[in-house]
C-alpha cells in the first residue's frame, strides 16, 4: 500500500459499502479535492451522479461511495 499511495498505514479497517456511507455521514461528510475531473458516466448512461467536477466537494455518504467506486480505467481492468 505505500507504493500505491506513497504513505504507510499503520492500522486499518475493512467495511462493507453500507458502513462506509454511514461512517462518513456519522462524521457529517468528507471534503475532497479533486486535481481532474472524474467523470463516471458512459455512453449508455449519462447519470450526472456519476460526474464530479475538478475542485473541492463536500461528499455525503452515498456521494463518496459514488465517487470510490468509480474507475476511470475501464471496467475491464477490474478483473486483472
Amino acid at each position: 500500500m505505500t507504493l500505491t499511495i506513497g504513505t504507510q498505514l499503520d492500522n486499518y479497517t475493512a467495511v462493507n459499502m453500507r458502513t462506509f456511507t454511514k461512517i462518513v455521514d456519522a462524521v457529517g461528510g468528507i471534503d475532497v479535492t479533486l486535481p481532474k475531473t472524474v467523470d463516471g458516466r458512459t455512453a449508455d448512461d449519462r447519470d450526472k451522479r456519476l460526474l464530479f467536477l475538478e475542485g473541492t466537494h463536500h461528499l455525503n455518504g452515498t456521494q463518496a461511495l459514488t465517487l470510490a467506486r468509480i474507475r476511470n480505467d475501464g471496467v475491464i481492468s477490474r478483473a486483472a
